[in-house]
């Protein structure tokens, strides 16, 4: 019957969300906690497949050295030309590794690996925050896939940062790496510094990586104010 079917997803589900939130950081728990009495078992469990993802951007050049064949899109991202591929990666310093990491395009002209701090604590590596394409001081890491791995100083935690258009940022008087302090959270407010980030036509939204995400029970498009 309907009824027993729901069930079995329901349970075969909390297997599933249960490996996944053993694989992040344990204060992702209590935004698990903050969500669970509002959200079906299936949301929960995209959410932790959310947190999960990690993002790499590759040249060509160490790209042809990880896979054989082209890419796939799966999904579009907001920012235009920008787009999550097919391809996952496996990012390792010595023993200790992290699966499954998402490899992001169109290629670019560097190589970058962003993690979140918990994942650093987990690789043991020390990243430096920074804005992306800046690599001054980026952590060592082995990027690897079934046919080859290499081994870059590309590792980074990136800064918080809002993108905008050059457009509105103009009609708003805004400087691009002008800072901001932003309010974020309904359960479990609080106030984070971000930079703007102008590109000619960028998508006008906040991004942070999932320890802040969990730290302040955030979801995707939840609302956050700030004050110029």
């Amino acid at each position: 019957c309907m009824g027993d079917y729901f069930t079995e997803r329901n349970n075969k589900n909390a297997v599933i969300l249960k490996e996944l939130k053993s694989q992040l950081p344990y204060f992702c728990e209590e935004f698990f906690l903050g969500i669970d009495s509002r959200t079906s078992m299936l949301t929960k469990v995209n959410y932790a497949r959310d947190l999960k993802i990690f993002f790499t951007f590759l040249t060509k050049e160490i790209y042809d050295q990880l896979f054989d064949d082209d890419y796939q899109i799966i999904n579009y991202l907001n920012q235009p030309n920008e787009f999550v591929t097919d391809k996952v990666v496996t990012i390792k310093n010595g023993d200790k590794k992290i699966e499954n990491v998402k490899l992001l395009g169109p290629f670019r002209n560097y190589n970058q690996v962003e993690i979140a701090f918990s994942d650093a604590l987990k690789l043991n590596v020390k990243p430096p925050v920074r804005k992306s394409s800046d690599l001054r001081d980026a952590a060592l890491i082995t990027i690897e896939t079934e046919k080859g791995k290499v081994t870059l100083p590309c590792c980074i935690i990136a800064q918080r940062h809002i993108h905008i258009s050059r457009n509105t940022a103009e009609k708003l008087n805004i400087k691009d790496d002008q800072s901001v302090f932003v309010n974020v959270g309904k359960e479990k407010k609080g106030t984070i510094e971000c930079f703007f980030k102008i590109t000619d036509d960028g998508y006008y939204e906040l991004h942070i990586d999932k320890d802040d995400a969990c730290a302040f029970l955030l979801n995707n498009d939840d609302d956050a104010y700030f004050n110029l």
